[in-house]
């Protein structure tokens, strides 16, 4: 695991609370972080997290990023920060402009968000990245796929009849497959598989086979 510091203006203060063997006594903050995990993909390569103080007492923030393999390709709009009570910040995380790629890649990191809230020093939030070769690829493809990420319904508008169509999970598992699908708008339902990254194969009329990385998100 590696771990990118950002560029960080201030250090995390200590908690403005006393802790005895009973809890956290006096004025402290709180801090809530929504989602709990975070996608970057093509079709959306920006996502958004939410930081709130529902303390007594400001809150200060520091956040880094852990890379699991590939690194930097992830930025941040804001990476400190200090919050009065009931004070929130929206966070943009967006896919670093100076990253280039040339190959299919699902990547992973974790944002470590320390801060001086006496009960939860440290939150971690997941973040995934999606994308599969050529962006100008995917505009040039004979059909669309949205949303992505998805909770409940994955939609194909084709330009042209598939011979074929299937969804595979990370492990080579098949989950669904049909045939013969003529050019319209076409469905999967993926509302009863687990939150994750899912591989959707098409072949056309003339044999030639399309793939695409979906992302189920609940």
């Amino acid at each position: 695991m590696k771990t990118t510091k950002l560029n960080v203006a201030a250090n995390v203060a200590v908690a403005a609370a006393n802790i005895s063997g009973m809890g956290v006594v006096g004025e402290f903050p709180v801090i809530i972080v929504s989602p709990d995990e975070l996608w970057i993909a093509e079709d959306f390569l920006m996502d958004f997290l939410y930081i709130q103080n529902q303390g007594t007492a400001n809150l200060l923030f520091d956040m880094t990023i852990d890379y699991e393999d590939i690194e930097n390709w992830l930025a941040l709009s804001d990476t400190t920060g200090n919050l009065a009570p009931d004070e929130a910040l929206t966070v943009d995380a967006f896919l670093n402009e100076s990253f280039t790629f040339d190959e299919t890649i699902v990547s992973y990191a974790t944002l470590l968000i320390e801060s001086n809230d006496p009960i939860t020093p440290l939150v971690e939030v997941p973040v995934t990245l999606v994308l599969t070769v050529g962006l100008n690829e995917n505009a040039q493809a004979p059909f669309t796929v949205y949303p992505v990420p998805s909770a409940t319904r994955i939609h194909i508008d084709l330009k042209q009849n598939m011979k074929h169509i299937s969804l595979w999970n990370k492990s080579g598992q098949l989950l669904m497959e049909q045939h013969h699908i003529q050019a319209e708008k076409f469905s999967i339902d993926v509302s009863k598989y687990p939150s994750g990254v899912y591989s959707l194969k098409m072949v056309d009329s003339n044999g030639k086979t399309y793939h695409r990385l979906v992302i189920v998100r609940h």
